[in-house]
């Protein structure tokens, strides 16, 4: 708050509040990773089957769990923190690598457990396990233009940077499902 003193009286002003285009655009980018802190971290529950595994794929699935959950929630919080005043120039570069590890992590992980068909053919979970991450990557795509639209027009192309990370496929596990490699 600002007090303003004259010869006559006060007067109080209120700080000014945040620009609309940036809080909206704050709030775009949380909820892409909301949305996809939800799907992951319901699909990492699948790679609790392979706990009790000692063997070096089973240790490399628990990794990429764990990487992934944790870039998660560190871009969120980060998120958290910069919705109280805005993104700066570099915020939006970090974020935009941050969710780039994600989704580097997240085609990691999908082509460990889609690749253990044998084992999720016995719990019958291959089928939903894919349809988990098809989700991912639908609900991410589905949120870019709207986050495109609501940026400030000055950082569009860090917007555009974003959704590239965000949206770019997921190469090895299509070219997976088009030589039927996984279930």
């Amino acid at each position: 708050m600002i007090v303003a003193t004259t010869m006559l009286h006060s007067v109080t002003l209120a700080a000014p509040p945040p620009e609309p285009e940036a809080k909206r655009a704050v709030d775009v980018v949380s909820r892409v990773l909301y949305r996809l802190n939800s799907r992951l971290d319901t699909l990492s529950h699948f790679t609790a089957i392979f706990r009790h595994d000692s063997s070096a794929e089973q240790y490399h699935i628990r990794q990429y769990s764990e990487a992934l959950i944790h870039e998660l929630q560190h871009g969120t919080e980060m998120v958290r923190g910069e919705a109280r005043g805005g993104l700066s120039r570099q915020d939006v570069s970090q974020l935009g690598d941050k969710i780039e590890v994600l989704r580097n992590n997240c085609t990691a992980l999908t082509v460990c457990l889609l690749g253990k068909r044998a084992e999720f053919e016995k719990r019958d979970m291959c089928d939903e396990v894919r349809g988990r991450m098809d989700m991912v990557k639908y609900e991410a795509r589905g949120l870019i233009g709207e986050l495109i639209d609501r940026w400030p027009q000055e950082m569009r192309w860090h917007a555009e940077a974003i959704a590239t990370a965000v949206s770019g496929p997921l190469s090895e596990v299509e070219k997976a499902y088009a030589v039927g490699k996984v279930c």
